[in-house]
């Protein structure tokens, strides 16, 4: 049995041009991708471990036995909670509580939109509002209520 000859037309050359375009496109698309959605990941995953940080400094501090509305020294127990805040941030318990909850507020504000980056790597991240940025930039920079120590990675 022999089989019907192909003929090279006009459209036909055209569809295997395409398919061989699309085929190469994504080759060389593909593993950008890929780079652009795990780095979006990892600075996403960098946000929340820094947010959770935060949260657990803010809990030990708000269960603290000594806590008060007044100027104190931290006790052994909530010391390492207050390492990284600075001095006119850390005034009382409470103050301390909320600066931290704040910093951990900016910080999954970052992550999510890091996140949502990553879910669509092909799709341009849009710019992020000048107040949000400004709060996020004095927060890692360490001209908020934490240090720019708390944030290097050792």
């Amino acid at each position: 049995m022999r089989l019907p000859r192909v003929r090279f037309t006009i459209w036909r050359l055209m569809v295997a041009v395409a398919v061989i375009a699309a085929i190469l496109a994504g080759a060389i698309e593909l593993p950008r991708l890929l780079k652009q959605r795990s780095d979006s990941l990892s600075v996403a995953r960098y946000y929340r471990w820094r947010e959770s940080n935060l949260r657990r400094a803010a809990e030990v501090i708000r269960s603290c036995p000594d806590r008060g509305d007044r100027v104190m020294t931290p006790c052994r127990r909530c010391f390492a909670a207050w390492m990284g805040l600075k001095t006119e941030f850390a005034t009382s318990h409470a103050v301390a509580v909320r600066s931290l909850q704040q910093g951990a507020d900016i910080l999954a504000v970052g992550a999510r939109r890091y996140e949502r980056a990553a879910a669509a790597p092909w799709a341009p991240m849009p710019p992020a509002p000048p107040s949000e940025s400004a709060a996020r930039k004095a927060l890692l920079n360490g001209d908020g209520p934490l240090t720019r120590k708390y944030f290097d990675v050792l």
